[in-house]
């Protein structure tokens, strides 16, 4: 296989991790051995380790001494942490981009956005829908027009998530929330834009709460049982 190069090489690892964990094929705890990665996308393992610095700054990956990095894992305590700070920022993103809405500028490009994330709803697979979902949020944070959110916004752990908390309904929330999001944005209605971010936040928070619960609801049973034998 020809090696890949450069920046690009570290990117392609670097994206192939972040779909991998969308599509389930990597999971949270999960370790990433240096030389399969160097294998299976074809680079030199300086392209992977750069691919790990880049995961790790935003949150997905581990980084440990003298072993490989792994997924990171996130407990109930530290994903309603991580709530706790997604929901102020979202409402601040929202609030921007429709402070700086453009229709002439920015409208072409949102609803492009928007129909990439129906379709991708009316598809159903998560990963498509988590692309398009983060296609979606990158449109808005360039309406948004702010350097430092803009860097600091991926880093939120939310990725995680998202990855360990997939549902159907969750996909239709958000689909639900994002219409109303984008529509406050077109509006230009700041205050509106920024509540209904602060809104859907907490209506995911409760959704990844009671999966959470529902999925350790057999496991706690199942300990109970073998207790009582």
């Amino acid at each position: 296989m020809e090696e890949l190069s450069g920046e690009g090489a570290s990117h392609s690892v670097y994206r192939g991790i972040l779909e991998a964990l969308e599509a389930g094929s990597v999971i949270p705890g999960q370790r990433l051995i240096e030389s399969e990665l160097s294998d299976q996308f074809g680079v030199g393992r300086n392209a992977v380790r750069e691919a790990m610095q880049r995961l790790a700054a935003r949150g997905v990956v581990n980084l440990h001494r003298n072993r490989s990095a792994s997924i990171r894992q996130i407990d109930t305590a530290e994903a309603n942490e991580i709530f706790d700070v997604s929901g102020a920022m979202t409402e601040l993103l929202f609030g921007l981009a429709a402070a700086h809405y453009d229709a002439a500028t920015h409208q072409a490009e949102l609803q492009a956005a928007l129909d990439d994330l129906k379709a991708a709803y009316a598809d159903g697979k998560e990963f498509i829908f988590s692309r398009a979902r983060r296609g979606l949020y990158r449109v808005v944070l360039k309406i948004a027009d702010n350097r430092e959110l803009s860097r600091i916004f991926p880093a939120v752990g939310t990725h995680i998530i998202n990855a360990k908390y997939q549902s159907r309904k969750l996909q239709s929330i958000r689909i639900r929330d994002y219409q109303k999001m984008v529509g406050a944005v077109v509006d230009g209605n700041v205050k509106r834009a920024g509540a209904l971010a602060r809104k859907h936040n907490e209506a995911v928070r409760e959704a990844v709460s009671e999966h959470a619960a529902y999925h350790q609801r057999p496991l706690l049973a199942g300990r109970k049982a073998s207790a009582d034998f």
